[in-house]
């Protein structure tokens, strides 16, 4: 059972609830789990190298279905059509031109539903943080990307990461196709590849086995002036980013989710507040009347969020 979900019931209990089968695929790894509500059980995450094809993803979605299991539901990084076609799934490029909903009625026969992994997000912070009713949804890891969320329904669908930020010669080709958007400068892909190409430069050398980006925080955390700077323009470029955002929104909260939103964002907060107010928006106040938070459940809450997609869908609620 996974733990750390609010209100986990215990298998037996659960049992007898009606569940849904969730599918996550991300960037990595492929995230397999059964919900009922916001609880969580029978988690497995496996590599997405384990799958050779998209039919083993699809095969492994529907394996070992529980007895009362109410419908699949699968969570997908990339650009999702209503008629299930996955158009482009940057990440993991064999997903291109599949649609899951056919390939699954060849061995499922139930219901089928295929989300967005930014609106599963959106949607699952909005059932764990009830009392929220408008925020922004951001995430800052392997990719970047948000939802406006108000009173639990996701109002402004984008492609916020993808938003050409630079045009000069810096900038750099993203997944996307597009050059010098935003996750082409700030998402972890883009971090870890910069990280190299400085250290190169500098001829400073990377443990064998260390993640770059760990490698910058412990640079960073003692002091070294490479690392310090690199932050710093991290900081700028996040803060061009969230200007945009709350110029657009005026939320009062960002809800930040993703490996640098836990691990890098906090200490660089202060420093994105202020580059925000130093010329990229001009309602200053803005800036200080956000709080940042982190996602209750930031691993799982696209997990319970699909569900609950999955379900105003088929009430036509959604």
């Amino acid at each position: 059972m996974k733990k750390g979900v609010i209100n986990v019931l215990d298998l037996g209990e659960l049992s007898k609830q009606e569940t849904k089968r969730v599918l996550e695929v991300g960037g990595t790894n492929v995230i397999r789990a059964d919900v009922y509500g916001t609880h969580i059980y029978n988690y497995v995450m496996l590599d997405t190298k384990s799958f050779a094809s998209a039919m083993q993803i699809v095969e492994f979605a529907v394996k070992d279905l529980p007895l009362n299991n109410k419908a699949i539901c699968y969570l997908i990084a990339g650009v999702v059509l209503p008629n299930g076609l996955i158009e482009k799934s940057p990440q993991v490029p064999m997903l291109n031109g599949r649609n899951f909903i056919e390939m699954t009625k060849a061995i499922y026969d139930g219901r089928i539903f295929i989300g967005n992994d930014m609106d599963g997000g959106a949607m699952g912070v909005s059932l764990l943080l009830p009392n929220l009713r408008y925020f922004i949804n951001v995430v800052l890891g392997t990719g970047t990307n948000g939802r406006i969320v108000h009173e639990g329904k996701i109002i402004c669908k984008g492609e916020y990461g993808h938003i050409i930020y630079k045009r000069d010669l810096s900038a750099r080709l993203c997944h996307c196709g597009l050059t010098g958007c935003y996750e082409s400068e700030i998402g972890g892909w883009a971090l870890e590849k910069k990280i190299i190409e400085s250290a190169r430069i500098l001829r400073i050398e990377i443990p064998e086995g260390l993640n770059p980006c760990c490698f910058l925080d412990m640079c960073f955390d003692r002091g070294d002036k490479w690392a310090v700077i690199m932050y710093q323009e991290i900081a700028y470029d996040i803060a061009h980013y969230f200007a945009n955002l709350q110029s657009i929104a005026h939320a009062p909260v960002f809800v930040l989710k993703g490996t640098f939103s836990v691990r890098g964002f906090p200490l660089i907060e202060k420093d994105v507040r202020s580059f925000m107010k130093d010329g990229m928006i001009i309602r200053k106040e803005w800036v200080d009347e956000i709080k940042f938070i982190i996602s209750p459940e930031p691993k799982l809450d696209s997990i319970i969020g699909v569900a609950e997609l999955e379900e105003r869908a088929f009430n036509e609620l959604y």
